[in-house]
Protein backbone atom coordinates (compact mmCIF):
# COMPACT_ATOMS: atom_id res chain seq x y z
CA UNK A 1 0.00 0.00 0.00
CA UNK A 2 1.21 3.62 -0.91
CA UNK A 3 -0.07 6.60 0.78
CA UNK A 4 0.99 10.26 -0.85
CA UNK A 5 1.28 13.14 1.31
CA UNK A 6 -1.16 14.83 -0.84
CA UNK A 7 -3.43 12.19 -0.91
CA UNK A 8 -3.54 12.33 3.17
CA UNK A 9 -4.59 16.20 3.18
CA UNK A 10 -7.47 16.86 4.11
CA UNK A 11 -9.76 18.72 1.68
CA UNK A 12 -10.71 22.06 3.34
CA UNK A 13 -14.60 22.90 4.36
CA UNK A 14 -16.68 25.08 1.85
CA UNK A 15 -15.83 28.68 4.53
CA UNK A 16 -11.94 27.75 3.39
CA UNK A 17 -12.27 26.88 0.51
CA UNK A 18 -14.25 30.28 -0.47
CA UNK A 19 -11.36 32.04 1.40
CA UNK A 20 -8.83 30.32 -0.54
CA UNK A 21 -10.75 31.69 -4.04
CA UNK A 22 -10.73 34.87 -3.04
CA UNK A 23 -7.10 34.96 -2.43
CA UNK A 24 -6.66 33.68 -6.09
CA UNK A 25 -8.27 36.18 -7.52
CA UNK A 26 -5.55 39.21 -6.41
CA UNK A 27 -3.37 36.67 -7.02
CA UNK A 28 -4.44 36.44 -10.67
CA UNK A 29 -4.93 40.15 -11.27
CA UNK A 30 -1.62 40.83 -9.37
CA UNK A 31 -0.01 38.82 -12.06
CA UNK A 32 -1.91 40.30 -14.82
CA UNK A 33 -1.04 43.41 -13.97
CA UNK A 34 2.25 42.68 -13.07
CA UNK A 35 2.77 41.58 -16.43
CA UNK A 36 2.27 44.70 -17.71
CA UNK A 37 6.07 45.90 -17.88
CA UNK A 38 6.48 42.78 -20.41
CA UNK A 39 4.65 44.63 -23.10
CA UNK A 40 6.00 43.19 -26.78
CA UNK A 41 5.76 43.13 -30.35
CA UNK A 42 3.17 40.38 -30.45
CA UNK A 43 1.02 42.61 -27.10
CA UNK A 44 1.12 45.84 -29.58
CA UNK A 45 0.14 43.91 -32.71
CA UNK A 46 -3.00 43.13 -30.89
CA UNK A 47 -4.40 46.23 -29.30
CA UNK A 48 -3.40 48.07 -32.84
CA UNK A 49 -6.15 45.41 -34.10
CA UNK A 50 -8.69 46.14 -31.80
CA UNK A 51 -8.14 50.05 -32.18
CA UNK A 52 -7.71 49.68 -36.58
CA UNK A 53 -10.82 47.61 -36.05
CA UNK A 54 -12.70 49.73 -33.90
CA UNK A 55 -12.03 52.62 -36.07
CA UNK A 56 -12.99 50.56 -38.97
CA UNK A 57 -16.53 50.11 -37.66
CA UNK A 58 -17.06 53.84 -37.02
CA UNK A 59 -18.05 54.94 -40.68
CA UNK A 60 -20.56 52.43 -40.37
CA UNK A 61 -21.85 53.95 -37.08
CA UNK A 62 -25.06 55.65 -38.10
CA UNK A 63 -25.59 53.20 -40.92
CA UNK A 64 -25.70 50.25 -38.25
CA UNK A 65 -27.92 52.10 -36.35
CA UNK A 66 -30.36 52.96 -38.59
CA UNK A 67 -30.66 49.51 -39.51
CA UNK A 68 -31.41 48.21 -36.19
CA UNK A 69 -34.17 51.02 -35.34
CA UNK A 70 -35.80 50.55 -38.97
CA UNK A 71 -36.15 46.54 -38.20
CA UNK A 72 -37.81 46.29 -35.05
CA UNK A 73 -40.32 43.24 -34.72
CA UNK A 74 -42.24 41.86 -31.18
CA UNK A 75 -40.25 38.68 -31.95
CA UNK A 76 -36.92 40.77 -31.95
CA UNK A 77 -37.62 42.29 -28.82
CA UNK A 78 -38.39 39.73 -26.60
CA UNK A 79 -35.13 38.15 -28.31
CA UNK A 80 -32.85 41.01 -27.45
CA UNK A 81 -34.74 41.85 -24.24
CA UNK A 82 -33.88 38.57 -23.14
CA UNK A 83 -29.85 38.92 -24.26
CA UNK A 84 -30.15 42.39 -22.31
CA UNK A 85 -30.68 41.03 -19.20
CA UNK A 86 -28.33 38.99 -19.21
CA UNK A 87 -25.78 41.12 -19.62
CA UNK A 88 -26.79 43.49 -17.17
CA UNK A 89 -25.16 43.13 -13.63
CA UNK A 90 -27.40 41.32 -12.18
CA UNK A 91 -27.63 39.11 -15.01
CA UNK A 92 -24.03 38.27 -15.07
CA UNK A 93 -24.28 38.41 -11.06
CA UNK A 94 -26.64 35.41 -11.41
CA UNK A 95 -24.25 33.71 -14.07
CA UNK A 96 -21.19 33.90 -12.53
CA UNK A 97 -22.76 32.99 -8.40
CA UNK A 98 -24.83 29.97 -9.82
CA UNK A 99 -21.63 28.58 -11.93
CA UNK A 100 -19.24 29.61 -8.48
CA UNK A 101 -21.93 28.02 -5.91
CA UNK A 102 -22.85 25.20 -8.26
CA UNK A 103 -19.37 23.76 -8.18
CA UNK A 104 -18.69 24.19 -4.98
CA UNK A 105 -22.07 22.13 -4.18
CA UNK A 106 -21.37 19.51 -6.23
CA UNK A 107 -17.68 19.29 -5.92
CA UNK A 108 -16.40 20.36 -9.03
CA UNK A 109 -13.53 22.37 -9.24
CA UNK A 110 -13.61 23.03 -12.84
CA UNK A 111 -16.91 24.51 -12.37
CA UNK A 112 -16.28 26.43 -9.37
CA UNK A 113 -12.94 27.78 -11.05
CA UNK A 114 -14.84 28.65 -14.20
CA UNK A 115 -16.69 30.66 -11.92
CA UNK A 116 -13.86 32.65 -10.14
CA UNK A 117 -12.38 33.26 -13.39
CA UNK A 118 -15.58 34.26 -15.08
CA UNK A 119 -15.24 36.73 -11.76
CA UNK A 120 -11.79 37.65 -12.35
CA UNK A 121 -12.74 38.24 -16.07
CA UNK A 122 -15.44 40.99 -15.25
CA UNK A 123 -13.23 42.27 -12.61
CA UNK A 124 -10.25 43.43 -15.13
CA UNK A 125 -12.64 44.13 -18.07
CA UNK A 126 -14.51 46.02 -16.11
CA UNK A 127 -11.88 48.58 -15.01
CA UNK A 128 -10.67 48.94 -18.62
CA UNK A 129 -14.38 49.68 -19.71
CA UNK A 130 -15.47 51.98 -17.25
CA UNK A 131 -11.62 53.89 -17.62
CA UNK A 132 -12.47 54.63 -21.39
CA UNK A 133 -16.07 55.45 -21.10
CA UNK A 134 -14.62 58.39 -18.48
CA UNK A 135 -11.46 59.31 -20.59
CA UNK A 136 -13.70 59.41 -24.22
CA UNK A 137 -17.19 60.50 -22.78
CA UNK A 138 -18.77 59.53 -26.18
CA UNK A 139 -22.33 60.50 -26.81
CA UNK A 140 -25.07 57.36 -26.75
CA UNK A 141 -26.90 56.80 -29.73
CA UNK A 142 -30.35 58.15 -28.17
CA UNK A 143 -28.86 61.04 -27.49
CA UNK A 144 -29.19 62.20 -31.11
CA UNK A 145 -25.75 64.34 -30.33
CA UNK A 146 -24.70 61.93 -33.57
CA UNK A 147 -21.35 59.35 -33.61
CA UNK A 148 -18.60 61.91 -33.41
CA UNK A 149 -19.67 63.47 -30.14
CA UNK A 150 -17.10 62.74 -26.69
CA UNK A 151 -17.68 64.72 -23.90
CA UNK A 152 -13.85 64.26 -22.69
CA UNK A 153 -13.69 62.92 -18.78
CA UNK A 154 -17.41 63.15 -18.64
CA UNK A 155 -18.96 61.09 -15.96
CA UNK A 156 -22.65 61.20 -16.80
CA UNK A 157 -24.11 57.90 -17.94
CA UNK A 158 -25.53 59.41 -21.39
CA UNK A 159 -21.93 59.90 -21.98
CA UNK A 160 -20.85 56.40 -21.20
CA UNK A 161 -21.09 54.64 -25.09
CA UNK A 162 -17.51 53.59 -25.82
CA UNK A 163 -17.05 51.44 -24.99
CA UNK A 164 -20.00 49.07 -24.56
CA UNK A 165 -19.86 47.31 -20.63
CA UNK A 166 -22.55 44.96 -21.82
CA UNK A 167 -20.50 43.51 -24.58
CA UNK A 168 -17.11 43.76 -22.81
CA UNK A 169 -18.71 41.35 -19.47
CA UNK A 170 -20.54 38.96 -21.43
CA UNK A 171 -17.64 38.24 -24.15
CA UNK A 172 -14.92 37.90 -21.01
CA UNK A 173 -17.28 35.26 -19.49
CA UNK A 174 -17.87 33.50 -22.19
CA UNK A 175 -14.35 33.60 -23.31
CA UNK A 176 -13.47 32.00 -20.08
CA UNK A 177 -16.28 29.30 -20.18
CA UNK A 178 -15.35 28.55 -23.61
CA UNK A 179 -11.25 28.01 -22.65
CA UNK A 180 -11.99 26.29 -19.63
CA UNK A 181 -13.84 23.23 -21.82
CA UNK A 182 -12.23 24.05 -24.95
CA UNK A 183 -14.92 21.69 -27.00
CA UNK A 184 -16.77 22.78 -29.75
CA UNK A 185 -19.72 23.34 -27.78
CA UNK A 186 -18.29 25.84 -25.35
CA UNK A 187 -17.02 28.14 -27.77
CA UNK A 188 -20.43 27.91 -29.34
CA UNK A 189 -22.87 27.85 -26.76
CA UNK A 190 -20.00 30.89 -24.91
CA UNK A 191 -19.75 33.44 -28.06
CA UNK A 192 -23.56 32.71 -29.65
CA UNK A 193 -25.13 34.31 -26.16
CA UNK A 194 -22.22 36.84 -25.99
CA UNK A 195 -23.45 37.85 -29.66
CA UNK A 196 -26.20 37.91 -28.57
CA UNK A 197 -26.10 40.03 -25.76
CA UNK A 198 -23.98 42.52 -27.71
CA UNK A 199 -26.71 43.08 -30.86
CA UNK A 200 -29.04 43.60 -28.16
CA UNK A 201 -27.36 47.11 -27.08
CA UNK A 202 -27.77 48.75 -30.44
CA UNK A 203 -30.70 47.61 -31.05
CA UNK A 204 -31.55 48.91 -27.54
CA UNK A 205 -30.27 52.39 -28.98
CA UNK A 206 -27.50 52.32 -26.29
CA UNK A 207 -24.25 51.94 -28.20
CA UNK A 208 -23.11 51.98 -31.54
CA UNK A 209 -21.39 49.01 -33.93
CA UNK A 210 -17.89 50.48 -32.88
CA UNK A 211 -18.07 50.66 -28.87
CA UNK A 212 -19.78 46.45 -29.21
CA UNK A 213 -16.73 45.90 -31.15
CA UNK A 214 -14.19 46.90 -28.92
CA UNK A 215 -16.03 45.76 -25.81
CA UNK A 216 -16.17 42.56 -27.33
CA UNK A 217 -12.34 42.66 -28.01
CA UNK A 218 -11.63 44.39 -23.80
CA UNK A 219 -13.89 40.84 -23.12
CA UNK A 220 -12.20 38.18 -25.09
CA UNK A 221 -8.75 39.47 -24.07
CA UNK A 222 -9.67 40.03 -20.63
CA UNK A 223 -10.51 36.34 -20.52
CA UNK A 224 -7.73 35.03 -22.24
CA UNK A 225 -5.61 37.16 -19.55
CA UNK A 226 -7.12 35.41 -16.44
CA UNK A 227 -7.65 31.71 -18.03
CA UNK A 228 -3.57 32.20 -18.92
CA UNK A 229 -2.82 33.67 -15.49
CA UNK A 230 -4.59 30.57 -13.78
CA UNK A 231 -2.80 27.82 -15.64
CA UNK A 232 0.85 29.71 -15.30
CA UNK A 233 0.15 29.14 -10.93
CA UNK A 234 -1.07 25.83 -11.53
CA UNK A 235 1.80 24.33 -13.46
CA UNK A 236 4.17 26.45 -11.07
CA UNK A 237 2.06 24.08 -8.38
CA UNK A 238 2.72 20.96 -10.12
CA UNK A 239 6.26 21.69 -10.68
CA UNK A 240 6.85 22.50 -6.50
CA UNK A 241 4.65 18.74 -6.05
CA UNK A 242 7.55 17.17 -8.51
CA UNK A 243 10.32 18.81 -6.58
CA UNK A 244 8.53 17.85 -3.39
CA UNK A 245 7.06 14.22 -1.88
CA UNK A 246 6.42 12.24 0.53
CA UNK A 247 5.13 8.32 0.78
CA UNK A 248 5.56 5.46 2.92
CA UNK A 249 5.02 2.19 1.79
CA UNK A 250 4.54 -1.77 3.41
CA UNK A 251 5.78 -4.03 2.38
CA UNK A 252 6.89 -7.54 3.05
CA UNK A 253 9.69 -6.73 4.55
CA UNK A 254 8.60 -3.30 6.41
CA UNK A 255 7.68 -0.06 5.84
CA UNK A 256 9.63 1.95 3.67
CA UNK A 257 9.56 5.74 3.88
CA UNK A 258 10.82 8.08 1.17
CA UNK A 259 10.91 11.60 1.52
CA UNK A 260 12.06 13.87 -1.44
CA UNK A 261 13.31 17.83 -1.56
Amino acid sequence: MIVNAQEAEEKPGPGQTILNDFGKVGRDLLHVFGNIKDFDSQDALIYTGVIAGSAACMPFDEDFRDFMLNNRSSAADKYFDFHNELGSLQGMGIIVGSTYLTGLVFDSDKLRGTGRLMFEALLLSGIYTHTLKITFGRSRPYNEEGACSYKWFETKNMYYSFPSGHSTGVFSMATVFALRYDKWWSYAVGYSLAAGTAFARPYKDQHWLSDIFAGACIGTLSGIAVVKADEYFNNKSKQDQASKSFSFQILPTGINLNYKF
